[in-house]
């Protein structure tokens, strides 16, 4: 090789390991800025393994901040406020389970949905007392909401309770997700990827890129996420179809105590123009019809809307205060026409 194609080669391999390096001290440097800006989400010390059915539980009378936001539970072990053992007198007690949707993640304590629903009720009833209990827990699904129904819940004669449900409730119990346990069996290319991905700039990227393929390719999904979803619930061999037997348990339950039930269908944030559960949101709707179970879908509330408006952070698609306020407003309205405004 001559000498000037040998020093243009070298010149050609130094550029390229020159932008190399200038990327990835642009990656860190946006990395370490968008770390800055936005707070981790640490759950040590919230929950704790159980050696009952439910697995985990979250600790009691705990202060902690939770991406940013002031997390504080009662001496039961929810986020709210001391709970009275049994209604006072006069007062209609609503119990709301669900996962870390209904509990709030990086929502303020006062701005979740349960929190708004006890202001808005109490607003438009002034001659009642309403009592909200917020019984989400992060990580729960619904077998676990049917556990603390029944030993928890019930047992306080509750007016009406209210399941929060998402898509992915039906999945069983995972406790090394819960307890954020790792494995080491993990190898090395699983770590690298799993740390790559955990990246901010990874989370945001993914976001955009996600965003820009649908303006041409509505259906594009890269995460596996949405078509697991689908395939639970629209195959015949998928997990719902044996999941949904705590639901049944927890319509039966509420029958024989004389209590109401109704199941709130939270949207998933994402892609709400061209929303990629619609099938199986109409499997869990026509369920709950044949089942004869109160529910009332939210999606149509937020359909054609930017998801990333209602969205926790940056990198975290969890509903946040906005969401919350529409999720509140829809459900009292709806509760208090059905169940309260006629007894007036």
């Amino acid at each position: 090789m001559s000498k000037p194609w040998t020093k243009t080669l070298s010149l050609i391999v130094g550029n390229l390991l020159l932008t190399g390096i200038l990327l990835i001290i642009a990656l860190v440097g946006i990395e370490l800025f968008l770390r800055y800006r936005i707070p981790a989400l640490d759950f040590r010390g919230l929950s704790s393994k159980t050696d009952d059915v439910i697995t985990v539980r979250m600790n009691p009378n705990v202060s902690i901040t939770l991406g940013g936001v002031s997390v504080a539970t009662n001496s039961d072990g929810y986020r709210d406020k001391e709970f009275s053992g049994t209604p006072l007198q006069g007062e209609m007690l609503i119990g709301v389970l669900g996962d870390s949707v209904t509990f709030g993640q990086v929502v303020s304590q006062d701005k979740t949905y349960p929190a708004l629903l006890e202001k808005d009720l109490n607003a438009l009833n002034p001659k009642r007392r309403f009592r909200v209990w917020n019984l989400g827990v992060c990580g729960y699904n619904t077998e676990q909401a049917y556990y603390v129904m029944e030993s928890f819940l019930l047992p306080r004669k509750p007016d009406l309770v209210i399941l929060g449900y998402n898509l992915h409730n039906f999945q069983p119990i995972d406790l090394e997700k819960q307890t954020l346990s790792k494995t080491s069996q993990q190898n090395v290319i699983n770590k690298i990827l799993s740390y790559l991905d955990a990246l901010y700039t990874t989370h945001i990227l993914k976001q955009r890129i996600g965003t820009a393929i649908r303006k041409l390719k509505p259906d594009w999904h890269a995460s596996s996420f949405v078509n697991e979803i689908n395939r639970n619930y629209c195959s015949a061999d998928g997990l719902w179809h044996s999941r949904c037997l705590y639901m049944d348990k927890m319509s039966d339950l509420c029958r024989q105590n004389n209590t109401r039930l109704v199941i709130a269908i939270l949207p998933m944030m994402l892609d709400l123009e061209n929303y990629p559960f619609l099938e199986s949101n109409q499997v869990l709707i026509d369920y709950f019809a044949s089942n004869d179970v109160d529910h009332v879908d939210l999606f149509p509330h937020f359909k054609g809307k930017d998801p990333t408006q209602f969205h926790a952070s940056p990198i975290d698609s969890h509903a946040n205060e906005k969401a919350h306020a529409i999720f509140a407003g829809v459900l009292t309205g709806y509760v208090h026409e059905k169940y309260f405004a006629v007894t007036e």
